[in-house]
């Protein structure tokens, strides 16, 4: 699923990639220890070790960077600059967490590395703007899947084939219910200020807006 939403980035096999080590992790046996007592005590809450760590690694060794998008599959991306720094101090156990998967699944190492776009190599934000859209692909691929699995009646109402206008249509319906914005009302405030500068922006020529 993750291959077929890199697809229009030009970036099938990197995105399937992603997707198949990213959570390579949960092989690790404190994790499976984790999701056992989870099933033992529906009710504790806490939290199991680590499981991005080793996917990361793996990903960094073939993907580069895009690997960033691993780390952030649950929290959300972070800077070049602290994604090493977290990787490097994943310390030992992200390593015998790779190695252990290697072992198991020695398909997980790919024998070509997935090719990036030659764009990607050589423009600094057209590397930046690549990595958010291939992090976009690999989250909305593990959230449909796992609402496939846990809620298959909800996954099943997902058919993707409503034109964009017609989505605008009922966007702009939902929005004129939206109570106008009083003094002291910030939140509402913000919210239209954020409608208002998308409005205003979409005249302006494609490209990046920060």
């Amino acid at each position: 699923m993750a291959g077929q939403f890199g697809a229009p980035l030009g970036a099938v096999e990197a995105a399937a990639f992603l997707g198949l080590v990213h959570d390579v992790g949960k092989l690790d046996p404190g994790f499976q220890a984790y999701l056992l007592r989870c099933e033992r005590e529906p009710t504790w809450k806490g939290h199991g070790p680590d499981h991005k760590a080793a996917g990361s690694q793996l990903a960094r060794q073939t993907v580069h960077l895009a690997a960033m998008a691993i780390q952030g599959h649950h929290g959300g991306l972070e800077s070049p600059s602290r994604f090493v720094a977290w990787l490097a101090a994943a310390g030992p156990a992200a390593d015998k967490a790779r190695e252990d998967a290697l072992e198991r699944f020695p398909d997980l190492a790919p024998v070509i590395a997935p090719v990036l776009p030659g764009h990607v190599e050589a423009d600094p934000l057209a590397a930046e703007f690549f990595v958010r859209l291939l992090f976009s692909a690999l989250v909305d691929a593990d959230f449909l899947d796992t609402e496939r699995h846990f809620h298959p009646g909800h996954s099943e109402q997902r058919h993707g084939d409503t034109p964009l206008a017609e989505l605008w249509r009922r966007f702009e319906r939902s929005h004129a219910t939206f109570p106008v914005p009083q003094d002291g009302d910030i939140v509402n405030q913000v919210r239209a200020e954020v409608y208002d500068a998308c409005l205003g922006a979409a005249t302006a020529r494609p490209g990046i807006f920060r």
